[in-house]
């Protein structure tokens, strides 16, 4: 027998906040809350460089072992140029973008989001980041 995810039977985890931010030059990161309001034109003295964003999250308590784990980013402004959990590097997508993340989960973990500019615009995480938690339902016919 096997088991189907239910996607009626999921829970939303936003992860807002806090995110760091550090630019490509920049040793230093700010403090920032995600979706950031959208920047339509860089000013003169304004770097457009690519950027690295970080969020540390726990392993949701919840969590059953049948679960699946999902992460979701809605949208960016730039090119993607990679999504990490952990040590693991996921295969970047068009947005929205959605990953299987179940089996690299730790109790603590690290999620890095890196975004070059793309026409003259700066780097930005734009729509929400989520975990999403599906519950399977019960067994099937194989």
């Amino acid at each position: 027998m096997k088991h189907r995810p239910d996607p009626s039977a999921s829970h939303v985890i936003r992860l807002r906040r806090p995110w760091k931010k550090q630019l490509a030059s920049s040793s230093d990161s700010v403090r920032i809350d995600v979706p950031e309001p959208t920047i339509e034109q860089v000013n003169q003295s304004d770097s457009c460089e690519a950027a690295t964003y970080e969020r540390r999250f726990n392993r949701p308590r919840s969590l059953q072992v049948s679960d699946i784990v999902r992460v979701d980013v809605q949208a960016w402004q730039g090119q993607l140029i990679s999504v990490r959990i952990n040590d693991t590097e996921l295969v970047c997508s068009d947005p929205p973008a959605t990953w299987d993340v179940t089996s690299h989960l730790n109790d603590h973990n690290l999620i890095q989001i890196k975004i070059e500019p793309a026409s003259h615009l700066p780097p930005q995480l734009i729509g929400p980041v989520n975990l999403v938690i599906v519950s399977e339902i019960g067994p099937t016919d194989p």
